[in-house]
């Protein structure tokens, strides 16, 4: 900066800082320095601090700067005035679910409401007000946005929280194991402890306290993904089944985790295969009215034989 430039405020921080060994009154009447009108009622405002002149003194009045005052005050001071304050850290409310499942903007909020007379997990947009889809990126937003936006309305619990959709292209696979947890004891089906053995991967109990979750990376074989098991084989009345989604699905993320597994990408043909194996073991009892369906074709089958 040449000597016909003036000098403002933000010179002003930086030569004090510089020079914290240096009376800002000496800064002030520097013959160098050509201060802004702004700069000389800065610098003569960190004076008066200094000498503990009050606000209203006279502008023009001689003020003395007592030796014995440390200079570390009047530095601190610009610093403060200077630097931006702290930003407020963020406390993320699930650390033990995935990183890497958290890194992308497939996040909304849920909480229970009524859709055609039925209560059911909503998905909602970052407002909380509009529900979003599984379906529309665009109504997605990021963990940290939808985890402080739950942590001010509420927290998560068994009534609301934050949920996560997969898409097939991440190749992420969610299986839910329905009824196999009891709430009370903690037990777990056998059933369910096979599954979870199988994957070995990251998993968590559900907002029911009554499933589990397990969140794998893999390819998953085509064929069926709800499986409908026996109610006597769960804890959780007639709502024991498995559902397994790729694409298009938001499930509800707790961080409950359990058997402290890590996220991981597994080959799942055998897992697969050990899910349609407990089906066949624990199938689940046919309603009467389809029965009583399965009957008639049988007869109009034999009838259209000849039989």
């Amino acid at each position: 900066m040449s000597l016909s430039e003036s000098h403002d405020v933000q010179h002003a921080i930086d030569v004090v800082v510089r020079n914290t060994d240096v009376p800002v009154q000496i800064l002030l009447e520097h013959p160098h320095k050509r201060w802004t009108p702004e700069a000389r009622v800065y610098l003569q405002g960190l004076i008066d601090k200094v000498a503990g002149v009050k606000p209203d003194a006279e502008p023009n009045q001689e003020v003395a700067v007592p030796q014995s005052e440390p200079q570390f005050t009047v530095v601190e001071s610009v610093r403060s005035a200077a630097e931006p304050a702290p930003v407020e850290q963020f406390e993320d409310p699930l650390p033990k679910f995935p990183q890497a499942l958290k890194d992308r903007l497939n996040w909304v909020l849920w909480k229970y409401a009524s859709v055609n007379g039925k209560v059911t997990k909503v998905p909602y947009k970052l407002d909380f007000k509009n529900a979003a889809a599984s379906t529309r990126p665009d109504e997605w937003s990021d963990y940290k946005s939808v985890a402080e936006k739950i942590m001010r309305d509420g927290g998560i619990t068994e009534k609301q929280g934050v949920g996560r959709v997969v898409q097939k292209e991440e190749r992420v696979v969610g299986i839910d194991l329905d009824g196999c947890r009891d709430s009370q004891t903690g037990a777990i089906a056998q059933w369910a402890e096979d599954i979870v053995e199988a994957v070995n991967s990251y998993c968590e109990i559900t907002p029911s306290q009554t499933g589990i979750r397990i969140w794998v990376i893999g390819d998953l074989p085509a064929g069926d993904k709800v499986f409908n098991l026996d109610p006597a084989t769960g804890f959780y009345g007639t709502k024991v089944k498995i559902e397994i989604f790729t694409d298009a699905r938001y499930f509800t993320v707790t961080g409950q985790s359990i058997y402290d597994a890590p996220l991981s990408e597994r080959d799942l043909t055998e897992a697969y295969e050990l899910i349609h194996a407990i089906r066949r073991k624990h199938p689940a009892p046919k309603k009467a009215g389809r029965v009583r369906n399965q009957q008639v074709r049988h007869l109009h089958a034999r009838r259209n034989r000849g039989a």
